[in-house]
C-alpha cells in the first residue's frame, strides 16, 4: 500500500521536476552564479557585483537555456554553444569596459 501511495505522488512530481531542470535560470540566480564565479577568481566582491549587475540581465536575454544552465552548474569551465561563446564574448567586453570604466579593446 504505501509503494502504491509512494509511486502516486513520484508521479505527480516528477514531471515538475523535469520542467524545472528545463527552464531557464532566473536572473538572481545568474548573478548569484557570475557573484561567486568571479570572487572564487580573486575579484572583490564590489567588483563581482557591479559585473554581474551588468551582465546577468543580458546573460538571460542572450545566452541559451542550457548555456545558462550550465554556468550555473560549472562556473568557468563551463562550456556553450559557438553562439552562446559569441554573446558571451560580447557581454564580457560590454560589462568588464563599464565595470572598469574604459575600453577594453586595443
Amino acid at each position: 500500500m504505501r509503494m502504491k501511495k509512494f509511486a502516486a505522488v513520484a508521479m505527480c512530481c516528477i514531471p515538475a521536476l523535469a520542467l524545472a531542470g528545463c527552464s531557464k535560470p532566473s536572473e538572481s540566480e545568474v548573478h548569484g552564479a557570475v557573484v561567486e564565479m568571479l570572487e572564487k577568481q580573486g575579484a572583490t566582491p564590489e567588483q563581482a557585483k557591479a559585473y554581474a549587475d551588468c551582465a546577468a540581465p543580458k546573460m538571460v536575454d542572450k545566452i541559451s537555456r542550457t548555456g545558462l544552465n550550465n554556468i550555473i552548474e560549472d562556473g568557468s569551465t563551463a562550456k556553450g554553444t559557438d553562439d552562446d561563446v559569441d554573446e558571451m564574448s560580447a557581454i564580457d567586453q560590454e560589462c568588464s569596459a563599464e565595470v572598469l570604466g574604459g575600453s577594453t579593446s586595443s
